[in-house]
């Protein structure tokens, strides 16, 4: 049953942007992805050859950057500790100190793969942007060209993805972005498929109840009576006041609105759009579906964020859909809503409806 699994999904709140101040970088690396924080990492899947490999960055809260490959199919992995040397073309992963694995089979070509793919970062860094933009690597001496697709809320490298431009698909794609819940958290070094478990439980079409409509901080919002008002309870890690849709257990789904002030957060964080809180949030999840991620421009002041996350424990798929509103200068409205995957694409009309018509309230 639903009640069954530990977490349903974790709460984007101002805790959020806490839980990363507390992973400072212990020491420093002479390059250690500055713009990446501490405690994230990455996995790439690679199917070329007929393999079906993950490949994951990590950069350790110390500063220290590790490296693991997972052979999928043959349920081995190899871990390396690396150096990244800084250099006139960009920069230069070079072995450190093999945790487990073997180095001939695995780790030589996960080091080619990510020195080739710096050096393609390095020399499309002006291209990087908000929006997936692709750049072509020739190789002749192959007799094949790549198309390298870059995107500025990846972490480490900004790949999206690589394929040959004679292929329709993509051979090495982001499958997911990771950071650590706590300090103990040593999730990167158990990622394997499945990446996920099917929630059958939460496959269920949602009741018709009377509509009534909820007032919550400052905004109307449309609901009905499959769902009900969850106040504020920091014991439970309830930042705010949410409203739960329950049916199959006791949170099927859950929407409510954040203010956020962005000068309480320090200088750190340099939000100064919607866009930029978008990146704040994409990086700031524990396990994320990379390719699940979605962005869409209301307006300069508003954007849409789409995205699904993995619960490291249960690996249940949740959606979370936040609606960021720019109000003035340093603060911020969202319209958080989130619902287990399942849920949500069994009565998807009901619940964009909901958001689509969640306003504010007209003084």
């Amino acid at each position: 049953m639903i009640q069954k699994a530990k977490r349903f999904f974790p709460f984007f709140t101002f805790v959020v942007f806490l839980i990363v101040l507390t992973l400072p970088i212990l020491g420093q690396a002479q390059f250690d992805f500055p713009d990446t924080n501490p405690g994230q990492y990455i996995f790439y899947k690679d199917t070329r050859g007929g393999q079906n490999r993950l490949t994951g960055i990590f950069k350790f809260p110390d500063g220290t950057i590790i490296c693991r490959t997972v052979d999928t199919i043959k349920n081995v992995s190899s871990t390396i500790t690396v150096e990244v040397q800084k250099t006139k073309n960009g920069i230069e992963i070079v072995p450190a100190k093999v945790i487990e694995g073997d180095f001939e089979r695995d780790i030589q070509y996960l080091l080619v793969d990510f020195n080739n793919i710096a050096s393609q970062q390095f020399l499309n860094q002006s291209k990087i942007s908000d929006k997936k933009n692709t750049t072509e690597d020739p190789w002749p001496e192959f007799g094949y060209t790549l198309e390298h697709t870059f995107w500025k809320f990846i972490p480490f490298f900004n790949l999206y993805s690589m394929r040959r431009t004679d292929l329709e698909t993509s051979f090495y794609e982001v499958a997911i972005m990771g950071r650590m819940a706590h300090k103990d958290d040593v999730s990167f070094f158990k990622i394997n498929l499945p990446l996920t478990n099917e929630n059958s439980a939460a496959k269920f079409k949602i009741p018709k109840k009377n509509e009534k409509s909820i007032e919550s901080s400052g905004y109307q919002i449309p609901l009905d009576e499959n769902w009900k008002v969850i106040p504020p309870d920091k014991e439970k890690n309830l930042y705010h006041e949410t409203i739960w849709l329950s049916v199959s257990s006791m949170r099927d789904a859950q929407i409510g609105i954040e203010t956020i002030d962005t000068s309480l957060l320090g200088n750190k964080f340099q939000i100064s759009s919607p866009m930029d809180f978008a990146n704040r949030i994409i990086n700031s999840n524990t396990l994320l579906i990379a390719n699940t991620i979605k962005i869409e421009n209301i307006s300069p002041n508003e954007v849409v964020l789409s995205y699904v996350v993995i619960d490291t424990e249960t690996k249940l798929q949740t959606i979370s859909i936040n609606k960021i509103k720019k109000v003035d200068a340093t603060n911020y409205h969202i319209i958080n809503f989130s619902a287990f995957l399942e849920t949500y694409e069994e009565n998807k009309p009901y619940f964009i409806k909901i958001i689509k018509n969640t306003k504010p309230i007209k003084k």
